[in-house]
């Protein structure tokens, strides 16, 4: 693990790569300046800084289909077909332009969200064994969504977890590349009281997430 770390430390540190993370993790500490919401189903790069080799080293997760402008990302939910989506991101002069994402994502969570979302990303530290964790320290009002925004942006769980004081509610998806067929997994916590998403754990192939909200 501490040579996956070395490595990981040493692209970081490698010539353009590591110039163009450093200035999207900058854009990221002021992301209305930088990322636009506000057209239905896309977020539209301002001053785009990411190239393709940049994106699986950001998200841990292998394109499903590269078309030389665009990169297709699929997620199957075998046991909820018609709740798989699909994200669509779109290059220009070798830069991401635009991420095409499904409408009911737009409807169901608020720009304001979205927005503070990518704040927390800007804040995140290096992770130790491949366990990146955000923690909201700085916003206020994140305009966190309730549970029934979550059931309507991705439907009914795959498993539902039920605890004194919340509930998570667990998806799993079927995600193809090229490189074979992945398993990605995320669970969204709610409090009781109020009903609202307090954390987010995402399992990918090599990493996981865990936002706190």
């Amino acid at each position: 693990m501490g040579r996956k770390i070395g490595i990981l430390i040493f692209v970081f540190l490698s010539g353009c790569l590591v110039e163009r993370l450093l200035v999207f993790k900058s854009q990221l500490k002021s992301p209305i300046h930088y990322f636009d919401f506000q057209t239905k189903g896309i977020i539209i790069c301002k001053d785009p800084v990411l190239e393709k080799e940049d994106i699986k080293l950001i998200s841990g997760i292998e394109p499903s289909e590269d078309k030389k402008t665009i990169l297709n990302y699929h997620f199957i939910r075998p046991d909820a077909p018609n709740y798989s989506f699909s994200y669509k991101l779109l290059f220009k002069s070798g830069k991401l332009k635009k991420i095409h994402y499904p409408e009911s994502f737009y409807k169901a969570l608020k720009a304001s969200f979205a927005l503070n979302s990518l704040l927390l990303f800007g804040e995140a530290k290096v992770p130790e064994n491949n366990q990146w964790v955000l923690s909201n320290k700085k916003v206020s009002n994140l305009d966190t969504p309730l549970n029934v925004d979550i059931l309507q942006m991705l439907g009914p769980a795959t498993i539902k977890s039920q605890f004194h004081n919340g509930e998570v509610l667990h998806y799993i998806y079927k995600q193809p590349t090229e490189n074979g067929t992945k398993t990605i997994k995320v669970s969204f916590t709610f409090d009781n009281k109020v009903s609202k998403l307090s954390e987010i754990y995402l399992q990918l192939p090599d990493r996981n997430w865990r936002l706190v909200f």
